[in-house]
């Protein structure tokens, strides 16, 4: 018995300085807390995906002050930087929740862990700003295969929510779950590394075959460094891959997903909060010749008319903004262009938001 308590004392030792030697690494390397703003466009406190970010760093969300919060795909992480509305909408918190590769479903359920943690002092006086583009309307069986969202297998991980009857819901009380985010950072912060060392191994695999094969695919996804020149090539190459991606032969988009938006403006109608439907452009030559952005601008009346009657819910479009050279691919602004489009969406919001 002696021999066995002896062993698991070393054994609890070697682990305690296992998280000790993980935890000093991830305090010298991480980047930057993010402070006081939830903003899925930049890392910060360990946290390297956006789902994880809005999973487990909510804390910004906690307090009584009035916010305004950004939700919607990719194209809403990179166009809307909350640094770039602060001063325009003194006593607002500006945070941005919105999620790469998501869809209305996922947009509502960031909404739903939104609440979870806002205080209900907040709730009232806070507006979420969506910004929709026909890439939102992918039914979940297209964009996940029938499988869990994103969001929701970032919160089934490490027990802190459960799936019970059709339903998620977190085991950790809200009190408490700062604490355990904390204590599990170190873990999330191994599991991020060896998970992007992976990531980068095929990047740099793939970069090295088009080296090698001489390749000029357009199909490259573009980081912030590295851009695909948006000739004719690309035009096809794109407009092919969003038909791929939509998963509709006949290129239209989903009803199912345009009712989820409504589900939305009820959400956030109940909680007492304003909802700002920002009707996102894309670039001209994207516009012209999608036959997916033909079908949801036809669709979206009704269900934009039907939104608006539930009170407390405001649209802007925005499409007009869709010139060719303000974007570095088929739907994202470049750097320069998001300042075009904070001072352009300020000035249509502050009626609203005031």
């Amino acid at each position: 018995m002696r021999t066995i308590l002896k062993q698991l004392l070393v054994l609890l030792f070697f682990c305690s300085l296992i998280y000790v030697i993980v935890a000093a690494v991830m305090l010298a390397l991480q980047p930057p807390s993010t402070g006081h703003i939830l903003d899925t466009g930049k890392a910060g406190n360990g946290f390297t995906s956006e789902p994880q970010k809005i999973v487990l760093d909510r804390d910004p969300l906690k307090t009584t002050k009035p916010k305004i919060i950004f939700i919607g795909a990719s194209n809403t992480v990179r166009g809307f930087r909350p640094e770039q509305f602060v001063s325009y909408f003194p006593g607002y918190e500006i945070h941005n929740m919105a999620v790469s590769a998501s869809n209305l479903s996922q947009t509502k359920r960031i909404i739903e862990l939104a609440y979870e943690v806002m205080p209900k002092e907040a709730q009232g006086k806070s507006i979420f700003v969506l910004g929709l583009a026909y890439m939102l309307l992918m039914d979940n069986k297209v964009l996940w295969h029938s499988q869990l969202m994103d969001i929701e297998n970032e919160e089934l991980r490490f027990g802190l929510y459960q799936q019970k009857d059709g339903s998620i819901k977190p085991q950790v009380p809200q009190k408490y779950f700062s604490y355990y985010v904390k204590f599990l950072q170190p873990f999330f912060y191994l599991n991020n590394v060896t998970s992007s060392f992976g990531a980068k191994i095929k990047y740099y695999f793939e970069v090295i075959s088009r080296v090698l094969l001489k390749s000029k695919n357009p199909a490259f996804t573009p980081t912030n460094d590295e851009r695909p020149v948006v000739d004719e090539v690309y035009k096809k190459w794109a407009l092919n891959k969003w038909h791929e991606n939509m998963g509709t032969e006949d290129d239209t988009v989903s009803e199912d997903q345009f009712m989820v938006l409504l589900d939305i403006a009820k959400l956030v109608s109940e909680h007492g909060g304003k909802l700002i439907i920002v009707d996102l452009p894309l670039p001209a030559w994207h516009q012209e010749s999608s036959k997916h952005f033909k079908d949801y601008q036809f669709k979206k009346k009704k269900i934009l008319s039907m939104a608006s009657s539930l009170g407390n819910v405001y649209y802007i479009n925005m499409q007009d903004l869709n010139n060719n050279v303000d974007y570095i691919d088929s739907a994202h602004p470049s750097p320069k262009a998001t300042y075009k489009w904070s001072r352009w969406l300020s000035q249509k919001m502050s009626g609203i938001v005031f």
